[in-house]
């Protein structure tokens, strides 16, 4: 069960959502369709799906987001919902650890979140 835990967040969460920005682990996304989300209208679906690909060019959506949209719902924590992170001001000429401090994308979460986002059976 340890082992199935460490594989499951062995890369860590870098799989970005497409709906809300956030940072993910790979058991807590699924790959982006637009044609899953029938029960939505189509400006909702394109305010959502931005387009913005991550891992393996790819377009990721989180079941948080995917959830909501097969629902018809507008996700609550989606930039297209006003939810979106600021970008970085250009004045700020941070290194790769200080924009890590202090960004609002948790790139590395605790072992016990990490568990709870990714099925262990």
């Amino acid at each position: 069960m340890i082992n199935l835990f460490h594989k499951n967040i062995a890369h860590g969460p870098e799989y970005v959502c497409t709906c809300c920005d956030q940072l993910w682990y790979k058991c807590s996304v699924v790959k982006c369709d637009a044609k899953q989300y029938k029960a939505c209208s189509q400006d909702v679906v394109k305010s959502c799906l931005t387009g913005f690909k991550s891992v393996k060019a790819t377009e990721w959506i989180c079941i948080t987001c995917d959830s909501n949209l097969k629902k018809g719902k507008l996700p609550s924590c989606s930039k297209a919902n006003k939810m979106g992170f600021p970008d970085k001001p250009d004045i700020l000429n941070l290194t790769s650890l200080e924009e890590g401090l202090i960004s609002p994308q948790i790139p590395h979460r605790s072992g016990s979140q990490a568990f709870s986002y990714c099925r262990v059976a």
